[in-house]
């Protein structure tokens, strides 16, 4: 009866945990309670046997019987210590103190022995038991290596991938959302404190996501500082409100990080079945929408659209043909001049990047400039415009300067500084009539390394222009110890100057404020008599650039200006005499 009773409750353990519902405390104590129960009753079996035998030959039958069971007990529960004690417990009690009963030296002998075979036995268990735990100890690490982040506690990739998979094969009618989330310019954190910091933001940052997901989704870290999420959400408005409560918890401030740091997230989501209907096609649709939300500045949520994969597609191609065209150097350069109001003179000319390329026409900057930056191929970039403008340059008059703008994420990299200066070394150009425009943004953060590699070209003779000044980070404290030459205001200042006083006395107030900073200024956009004339009365020392007086025209046509009677005096008195040839 009691075998029967034990094979029912295998049969039950396979069943339950078939359907997961497996309580691992309830099936242990059922095991250990059911086998205690047999072992016991071969124990008073065997007790009865030598007690009853007809013979000594029955009463070995017996005791050698219930040694083999002990040691098929022992070599069943190895792996449970506790089981193995009870069981050998429960049968060998019985058997020793039915021998000791008998009383005759045969008896006390036989269990003598039967206690010592006990005895060796559970040692032998134990070794075997701690071999099979160390076993089972490095089997699990092993495990733990192949599916979980160490650093975050969180399933890894491949777990995260494995459980989507699973999900999808499964056929599950139950739809959910998966969740792309990435944190913005979480390379910040790496730059500018350090490794440590970092990794304890996303330790922090991993808990946090885990909490506001629920007990329900399943987290996993991606790569990096990205992290997948599978919720059981339906419909766009709960995934969107699921994907806000995220990206407003990760933005909480954290004790150990500075306010300055910001940290902000970008979420990219696609629904299952909607979106895709295996693991490969919902993760896609969901890194495009990702992909996306960073497109468009980060700290927003995009949810997919299959219009998207086509402009993924479209994008994808012009990296590749961007790639060939830097390869081949087949972009080009266009020069605008910049003027001395003063004098009518052009004193620099601003170097501008053009790519015509052969299907699909003139491509603006501001489309393929983010592209190199995104696609890593940025260092090609700016080493081809670094020796187009320097090129062009080395055959200017000797006191025209040369501006090119340089992307904020390249001067942050180690390796240009060498790239300059062989592009210097190749042209032949000085270095001192060589201009670096950079955006305000970016000083958004204190960097004393950004300042000392500024400073280190400015030691060289290279000048650094802040362009757009006024567009971008609106605190301009870094302007009084950034080594900067020249300030560039950006062309929204003039805007509506002659229709609204308050902008032209926000212009005349930022005139000012530069000339009071020693530096030099650039008004941009210059493009009508009378925001020239304005010029000429608040800030006759300025330099201008705009349509007025050039566009950006290639080098070849540059040499048209260069003649002594097209450099004829402009006096401020009279701004509106703009030479003819400029125009």
């Amino acid at each position: 009866m009691v075998t029967c009773l034990r094979g029912l409750a295998t049969l039950r353990f396979y069943r339950m945990d078939k359907l997961r519902k497996l309580d691992p405390s309830f099936e242990r104590r059922l095991y250990s309670g059911l086998g205690g129960l047999h072992a016991g009753l071969i124990g008073v079996w065997v007790a009865l046997m030598t007690d009853v035998a007809s013979g000594p030959l029955d009463g070995i039958c017996a005791a050698l019987a219930g040694i083999g069971f002990l040691i098929g007990t022992i070599g069943r529960n190895y792996a449970s210590a506790s089981t193995t004690w009870i069981q050998v417990a429960a049968l060998c009690l019985p058997v020793i103190a039915g021998l000791v009963y008998r009383g005759s030296p045969d008896h006390l002998l036989a269990a003598s022995i039967f206690a010592v075979v006990a005895v060796v036995a559970l040692m032998n268990a134990r070794r075997v038991s701690a071999n099979y735990h160390t076993a089972l100890a490095a089997k699990r690490l092993n495990v733990e290596l192949a599916s979980r982040d160490l650093l975050t506690r969180l399933p890894n990739r491949g777990a995260g991938e494995r459980e989507l998979s699973r999900r999808t094969q499964a056929g599950e009618t139950a739809p959910f959302a998966l969740l792309f989330v990435d944190i913005d310019r979480f390379h910040r954190i790496n730059d500018k404190l350090s490794h440590a910091v970092a990794d304890r933001l996303l330790k922090s940052l991993a808990r946090t996501i885990r909490a506001t997901a629920g007990k329900e989704s399943f987290v996993a870290r991606h790569a990096g500082d990205q992290f997948l999420i599978l919720a059981p959400v339906a419909g766009k408005d709960r995934a969107l409100s699921l994907a806000a409560s995220i990206q407003s918890a990760i933005a909480r401030p954290q004790r150990f990080i500075a306010p300055a740091f910001n940290i902000t997230a970008s979420v990219g989501i696609a629904e299952y079945p909607l979106d895709g209907t295996d693991s490969e096609e919902l993760l896609h649709a969901a890194e495009i929408a990702l992909n996306r939300a960073k497109a468009l500045g980060g700290a927003r949520t995009v949810i997919y659209k299959t219009w998207m994969d086509e402009e993924q597609r479209e994008s994808d191609q012009l990296e590749s043909d961007l790639a060939e065209a830097i390869r081949h150097r087949q972009l080009t350069m266009a020069y605008q001049p910049i003027f001395g109001l003063e004098t009518g003179r052009i004193v620099a000319c601003e170097a501008l990047v053009r790519w015509n390329h052969p299907e699909r026409g003139a491509i603006s900057p501001a489309l393929f400039v983010p592209l190199a930056e995104a696609s890593g191929l940025i260092d090609g970039l700016t080493e081809l415009t670094l020796d187009l403008a320097t090129s062009s340059a080395a055959a200017w008059p000797d006191d025209i300067l040369v501006a090119v703008n340089i992307s904020p994420s390249q001067l942050k990299r180690g390796n240009f500084d060498r790239m300059l200066a062989k592009a210097l070394a190749r042209s032949g150009l000085p270095a001192q009539r060589l201009e670096i425009e950079i955006t305000e943004n970016l000083f958004v953060e204190e960097d004393e390394d950004l300042a000392k590699a500024i400073e280190a070209l400015r030691a060289l003779g290279v000048r650094f222009a802040i362009d757009d000044f006024g567009t971008g980070y609106s605190n301009i404290g870094y302007l009084s110890h950034m080594p900067i030459d020249k300030i560039k205001i950006d062309r929204k200042f003039l805007t509506g100057i002659h229709e609204d006083r308050r902008q032209a006395g926000l212009l005349r107030s930022l005139l000012g404020f530069v000339d009071s900073l020693d530096m030099a200024v650039v008004v941009e956009g210059v493009e009508t008599h009378d925001q020239l004339s304005f010029l000429a009365d608040c800030a006759p020392s300025s330099l201008i650039q705009g349509f007025l007086l050039s566009r950006p025209i290639p080098d070849a046509e540059l040499a048209t200006l260069w003649p002594k009677e097209v450099m004829m005096p402009w006096p401020a008195v009279d701004a509106r005499r703009v030479p003819a040839t400029a125009l």
